[in-house]
């Protein structure tokens, strides 16, 4: 397998929708919604899975109380996780190789 920029590989299967139009109407209008925490200004569709949480702490969505040492190390966990969505691997392995041989 080549590891080429411009390879692109694509796979999928065949789906079959079955249409109903009662349910679609229904989703539609708000029917199949429910209070989420008892709030009925909050509606939420009854397969989210937010109906499982039970406050929004559970989100363990970052607040201000992380500090700064803990942000650089998140930032720095980002770029590996993301760095070879834009660096082709072979050629970064390549670079650590000879990162390594100079020193």
């Amino acid at each position: 397998m080549s590891h080429s920029k411009t390879q692109l590989e694509l796979n999928g299967s065949q789906c079959i929708l079955h249409a109903d139009p009662e349910s679609a109407t229904s989703v539609n209008e708000g029917v199949t919604l429910i209070p989420w925490m008892g709030d009925n200004a909050n509606l939420i569709d009854r397969y989210d899975v937010r109906g499982h949480l039970y406050s929004e702490s559970d989100f363990g969505l970052r607040g201000s109380e992380s500090d700064g040492e803990e942000e650089e190390e998140e930032e720095e966990l980002d770029k590996e996780r993301y760095m070879f969505l834009t660096v082709d691997e072979l050629e970064f392995e390549a670079y650590l190789e000879e990162e390594e041989k100079r020193f």
